[in-house]
């Protein structure tokens, strides 16, 4: 919609901020059978198991995405030269939907689990559809801004927000959306401190 010259921008951000996606999938990967040994022993265990990982995993993202946020342009000045200049704003908006992501691989443990395959397959579907409109909305006025704006949407949707239209993914909702605000982290920090 734009140009090779705002593509190669955009996707010299992409690059850096998808470089982590690896890390979030090897963990859910490795927690599948203490998750689902979980549901097979007590609901109550199981459904506070993944609530511990939503909250560990919220924060593992945020660990990466502060820095990498914070220090966007100088990290694209260093791996991209000066050219890139202008994908250090699109880094520090793109690495967001990290967070998102991260979440989502636990997420993906519930999906699994209960055997909601249409569910997650209707949120990607309606995420890709989401993601589409947004670029032809956002790019023609803020330029690839709209497109780092349309991708963290898409993927705040995708993995969160399609589940309130999902009556059993409501409970997963509230955890999520517990573990971005790091509520549960709040709370037991003031539980220690009393």
């Amino acid at each position: 919609m734009l140009g090779d010259r705002d593509v190669g921008i955009y996707s010299a951000a992409v690059r850096i901020s998808s470089a982590f996606y690896f890390l979030p999938i090897v963990i859910g990967w490795s927690l599948q059978t203490a998750v689902v040994q979980a549901k097979n022993t007590n609901e109550d265990l199981y459904f506070d198991k993944l609530s511990k990982l939503f909250t560990a995993m919220a924060l593992s993202a945020y660990l990466l995405i502060l820095p990498i946020s914070f220090f966007s342009k100088q990290i694209i000045m260093l791996l991209f030269g000066a050219h890139f200049e202008q994908a250090g704003a699109v880094l520090g908006v793109h690495i967001f939907a990290s967070l998102f992501l991260f979440v989502g691989i636990v997420r993906g443990l519930w999906v699994t689990n209960e055997s909601h395959m249409k569910f997650a397959m209707w949120a990607n579907a309606g995420a890709g559809a989401l993601n589409i409109i947004l670029n032809y909305i956002l790019i023609p006025r803020i330029g690839i801004m709209g497109a780092a704006y349309a991708t963290l949407v898409s993927y705040f949707f995708t993995y969160v927000g399609a589940g309130l239209f999902f009556t059993p993914a409501r409970k997963i909702v509230l955890m999520q959306i517990r573990a971005i605000l790091l509520i549960d982290i709040y709370t037991r920090l003031r539980a220690t401190k009393a």
